[in-house]
């Protein structure tokens, strides 16, 4: 992503999104939108009726049971990513396209989390409910 002459466009921005769900991946490196994250989990790209989709107010819940009883629930959306998700990649993206760096087709950059943090135990199991674009389940060891 990037132009020769100048800074990456808001429709250079979401033109590159892939949004992915499935297994987990190590995230070894920080920037400023993803300062907090340790793990993401990524899998297959998401359906393309994202990119016609109000993502900002697109609505999640997340699910955290324990054992075969559901502890609590979380509501969120995308207007807690610093009010889209999306625009929150303009400023990495014009910032390493100033120092000469693209971001390529299949890069990974996490934006931010749609609700407030999970208090998670041993055993806990959670479910991520993305509507219609899908769900993401995660259950941590007791050790």
């Amino acid at each position: 992503m990037g132009r020769p002459n100048g800074p990456p466009s808001r429709a250079d921005v979401l033109g590159t999104l892939a949004i992915r769900s499935g297994h987990l991946q190590p995230a070894p490196e920080l920037s400023a939108p993803d300062a907090c994250t340790r793990h993401l989990v990524l899998g297959p790209p998401a359906p393309k009726a994202l990119r016609d989709l109000e993502i900002s107010t697109h609505p999640v819940r997340a699910h955290l049971e324990q054992g075969s009883g559901m502890r609590y629930t979380k509501d969120g959306s995308g207007s807690n990513v610093l009010g889209d998700p999306r625009m929150v990649l303009t400023w990495p993206a014009n910032h390493l396209s100033a120092l000469g760096i693209i971001l390529e087709k299949g890069q990974v950059m996490a934006t931010g989390t749609c609700m407030p943090p999970l208090e998670l135990q041993a055993a806990d199991s959670v479910l991520a409910d993305f509507g219609h674009l899908g769900d993401v389940r995660m259950t941590f060891s007791e050790t």
